[in-house]
């Protein structure tokens, strides 16, 4: 019998389900290590009865950052029927995840400074630490900061690029300028 394009089963029969993962990924079905050679298996249930719905949790681990890491997919699967289970990006989330970081900046101000970050106007008094987005372990990423002062009704300015990078803390101490600190 053909219903919506598939043939469904009169009779009792095993259903087929197709797995995609990769060789390195412990694969469990219903909490039993399942056997692997290659990123995609075939896997046979014993006969099923025509008409009935049966499933499988399938579970994937994977040891990423030394750190097991696991998902779960239940599988709906009938007599006669092949069913797909695609683990094939699992863990590679993860490990891109891990890749990345913010980093802190912290700028320190003299009195009445105003701060721009890129060109960017910044609202920023005395001691201010900003969390960048997320970056990439291992990238260099450049900001172009400054501090402007009006001094006799001159602005003075100092401007500082900065090297940050994922997970670190930097800061910039525009006090240390004695052009923008001195009072007239």
């Amino acid at each position: 019998m053909i219903i919506g394009g598939e043939v469904k089963a009169t009779t009792n029969a095993p259903a087929t389900v197709v797995v995609k993962a990769a060789k390195d990924i412990t694969l469990k079905v219903n909490g039993t290590v399942a056997a692997r050679k290659s990123d995609e298996e075939t896997y046979t249930s014993p006969a099923l009865v025509a008409g009935r719905t049966y499933s499988y949790t399938f579970v994937a681990e994977r040891m990423v950052d030394g750190k097991p890491v696991t998902e779960t997919k239940e599988v709906n699967v009938y007599a006669g029927r092949t069913a797909m289970v695609d683990f094939s990006g699992f863990g590679t989330e993860v490990a891109k995840a891990d890749e990345t970081a913010t980093a802190s900046v912290t700028v320190v101000l003299p009195e009445n400074a105003k701060l721009t970050v890129n060109d960017v106007a910044i609202t920023a008094t005395g001691k201010q630490t900003f969390t960048t987005p997320k970056l990439e372990k291992g990238k260099s990423y450049f900001y172009t900061v400054k501090a402007e002062i009006v001094r006799d009704g001159k602005p003075v300015t100092e401007t500082r690029k900065i090297d940050v990078a994922a997970g670190k803390d930097v800061t910039i101490d525009f006090t240390a300028n004695e052009k923008l600190t001195a009072s007239r």
